[in-house]
């Protein structure tokens, strides 16, 4: 309620109240504030606007803080403006990348379906092959790791240890020639055969022992040609 110092004063006009509402009246801020103009100009009886100075004064307080709303409310609608622009657009390019991944995705299955059908031709052909008893260009059938060689028939045989060779004689008889016996003892000559002989006989042992050399080596090798499988154990 006004004090008696505001008694017969007009209060001052809601200003930054429109005059006329969305609606095509009044604002009643103006309203009230006509009104009580009239009362205090006219009416003889009172003086209800010193009153209403207080109501029209917190009404226009009410206006002024709601225009800041209004102001603060709009910068938070532009902001929020800009903000579904962004998002509209980063919309449309997920959109688009869903577009292509979808694309891809097809794509993907139709390689998945020809991958499988290439993996079925493949196990096929490989229980061809594993069934196979000749492949690959050869003349006759596949040699396995089992497969060992017989006498008629080709196959794996294992590599022989390696043999030492045979020691090549040296036996040399260089004695001379003996001559025609004379028709009488001729102890020369006859120590000349014997010097002939006895070389002969060292010769010979010699070769023996040379000959069971080079048997021994054939025997070596004949018993590692049948334990590595290219001959056949009797």
């Amino acid at each position: 309620m006004a004090d008696n110092n505001a008694e017969n004063l007009v209060s001052k006009p809601p200003l930054q109240v429109k005059l006329i509402d969305q609606n095509g009246l009044m604002n009643r801020a103006w309203s009230v504030w006509f009104r009580d103009l009239y009362r205090r100009v006219a009416y003889k009886g009172g003086n209800a606007i010193d009153d209403n100075i207080e109501d029209i004064d917190d009404l226009i307080a009410a206006v002024e803080a709601n225009i800041i709303a209004i102001a603060a409310n709009k910068e938070a609608i532009e902001e929020n403006a800009l903000s579904i622009a962004q998002n509209a657009e980063d919309i449309a390019t997920n959109s688009e990348a869903i577009v292509q991944n979808a694309l891809a995705i097809a794509e993907n299955v139709i390689n998945i379906e020809a991958n499988a059908q290439a993996i079925v031709l493949l196990a096929n052909s490989i229980d061809s092959h594993i069934n196979a008893f000749q492949a690959h260009g050869s003349n006759g059938d596949i040699v396995g790791f089992n497969d060992t060689a017989t006498e008629s028939t080709v196959g794996l045989v294992a590599r022989m240890a390696s043999i030492a060779d045979a020691v090549e004689t040296t036996v040399d008889i260089t004695t001379a020639d003996i001559g025609a016996a004379p028709a009488a003892y001729d102890q020369a000559y006859t120590q000349s055969v014997t010097d002939l002989t006895n070389e002969n006989k060292a010769a010979i042992n010699q070769l023996a022992s040379d000959l069971n050399d080079a048997i021994a080596v054939l025997n070596n090798l004949l018993a590692e040609s049948k334990s590595s499988g290219q001959m056949t154990t009797p």
